[in-house]
């Protein structure tokens, strides 16, 4: 069925203009909530939730369910990785439940069934200027009426950098709502449709935005999924050739940097930061590298044997997921 949206403007520049006017101005509504410890505590949350979309898409599925995602959820290796990502997302460190995990795997490339949106109109019509299309969409959902599904918010996580810079949120669908772009969906969510062309000229103006709210360069999280993926491989042993380009087609290559703050018994405080300061980063080898551990033609473990933690104030650089040795040859 042809996809109608409610409202087609002649550019991104007017679209974005009759979108802040109508939704962006309005304040938070202020609620209140429970906290953990049982005290009653005011809380801010936003009257509206944004998607931006590049591209004409008749239907617009959660990551999990899209066509090409479907042969994924029948290979025991990424159901096996999943359910160990997300138990270790839920341990004392990172503190996160089942789905709040989930939400922070699909912030770097894991197909899960939730959709995302953001707070910010700004970030929205960045993801839907990201390239020079003849159409591009925002859709919105008023909050109280998206509350029929199941909202997360990981803006405020210490462990959602991607997260806080999108001021992201996650939409859990009510159950047999899988397409946003569904009659159901537009009754049941209130959900509206905006559509227009994004010229070069306007794409050249968002790309360095867009660009920002991706870099995993500055971004102290964006590794954590590849060291994870590493220590489950080293505990479990290599993954098959399909599933491992699989991975390294699809989670961050970033380099894992720690700063030594601390030592208290036997527990070291560290603080992650990004690997924008490394010299010459390069992702392509870092994926070969990434390819070899995980396909089991070299040893990961091997890299950090008798390895120790150095003194504080030190940074402390992931060898399995930073390889200079091989730029030599680049």
């Amino acid at each position: 069925m042809k996809f109608y949206p409610d409202e087609r403007f002649d550019s991104w520049t007017r679209a974005s203009g009759h979108l802040y006017g109508q939704f962006q101005v309005k304040l938070p509504t202020q609620t209140w909530q429970q906290a953990e410890s049982g005290l009653i505590i005011p809380s801010k949350r936003p009257q509206h939730l944004f998607r931006g979309e590049c591209g004409d898409f008749d239907m617009t599925l959660s990551t999990a369910h899209r066509p090409e995602k479907t042969p994924l959820a029948a290979m025991p290796e990424f159901l096996r990785l999943r359910k160990a990502l997300l138990w270790r997302l839920q341990q004392s460190d990172y503190g996160l439940t089942s789905v709040e995990g989930l939400a922070l795997l699909q912030h770097y490339g894991w197909p899960t069934e939730i959709f995302d949106f953001t707070s910010s109109l700004r970030v929205a019509l960045a993801f839907a200027g990201s390239k020079p299309v003849n159409i591009a969409r925002i859709c919105v959902i008023p909050y109280e009426q998206s509350l029929g599904g199941h909202i997360l918010d990981l803006s405020g996580h210490p462990w959602a950098a991607r997260a806080q810079r999108q001021s992201a949120f996650g939409l859990v669908a009510p159950p047999n709502l899988l397409d946003l772009k569904s009659g159901e969906a537009r009754i049941r969510l209130g959900v509206q449709w905006y559509e227009f062309p994004v010229t070069h000229q306007e794409f050249s103006f968002l790309e360095p935005e867009y660009q920002g709210l991706l870099n995993p360069s500055t971004d102290p999280s964006a590794a954590f999924l590849r060291h994870h993926v590493n220590e489950f491989v080293e505990a479990n042993g290599p993954f098959s050739p399909t599933f491992t380009q699989w991975l390294i087609g699809t989670i961050p290559m970033a380099a894992r940097c720690l700063l030594v703050k601390a030592f208290e018994e036997s527990e070291v405080v560290i603080n992650h930061r990004g690997h924008e300061h490394l010299p010459r980063f390069m992702e392509g080898i870092e994926r070969e590298c990434s390819r070899r551990y995980w396909s089991g033609e070299a040893q990961s473990s091997a890299r950090i044997r008798n390895w120790k933690w150095p003194a504080v104030g030190n940074m402390v650089i992931d060898p399995r997921t930073y390889h200079p040795e091989e730029y030599s040859s680049a």
